[in-house]
């Protein structure tokens, strides 16, 4: 899969202790973001594991075996147990944004420190410092994913998931001036902002059209 899609603005992003999201998510950052800001695109094959006591994998914050650990908000080079700005972006439930002794346990803060963190993201969107009286109703189709990517757990070169006790690699890569005009509405209502399905849908397929004309032809990741 096309794991990561990030912008440095005005230099490529690297994977590191940082956030990153597919194409979708993309399409949200591309609205606030420089039209002509430097996007990178990431092939990341990530270990297929079997983690227990995952909570922001669904709209629901239930506890289930995952993949992927629970998702963490990285910023400047550090990753921390998500606040409730992003748990709301998720869709979590009110007992999942403001948890009773913190939403991290210490088995999920261990986890997210080694294997690539997920949140989904389901559209249209939805950014609020105050939990709503309801959620969006979903279209029940478009959902992204926000990825976390913990330093501990990437593999060194040549080295292949669960080798070495490593979760994840970054391989193909390829970075381009994405000089296409993004859909930049939005609403405002109540200090919420919303937005709709077919703007971020629009971006997204604004932007994967500029891969899709890069130069090198950019193959699929496998």
């Amino acid at each position: 899969n096309d794991l990561g899609y990030s912008t440095g603005e005005t230099f490529p992003d690297y994977l590191d202790e940082h956030n990153a999201g597919d194409i979708i998510v993309a399409g949200r950052v591309a609205q606030k973001a420089n039209s002509e800001g430097i996007w990178a695109r990431y092939c990341v094959e990530v270990l297929n594991a079997s983690l227990d006591n995952i909570t922001t994998h669904d709209k629901n914050g239930s506890i289930s075996g995952s993949p992927y650990a629970d998702y963490l908000t990285c910023y400047k080079g550090g990753c921390h147990c998500p606040g409730a700005w992003d748990r709301i972006i998720g869709r979590l439930p009110k007992s999942k944004v403001f948890c009773k002794g913190g939403c991290c346990s210490p088995q999920s803060t261990y986890q997210s420190s080694w294997y690539v963190g997920k949140m989904p993201v389901k559209l249209p969107w939805l950014s609020t410092p105050h939990f709503p009286q309801a959620y969006l109703p979903w279209d029940g189709k478009n959902e992204g994913a926000f990825y976390s990517f913990p330093s501990a757990g990437r593999c060194p070169p040549g080295i292949s998931p669960g080798d070495r006790n490593c979760t994840w690699r970054r391989e193909a890569s390829y970075a381009l001036t994405a000089g296409g005009k993004f859909d930049k509405r939005a609403t405002q209502k109540n200090g919420q902002t919303i937005l709709s399905t077919k703007t971020i849908m629009g971006n997204a397929k604004t932007l994967a059209e500029q891969f899709a004309r890069a130069p090198l032809r950019l193959p699929p990741c496998r």
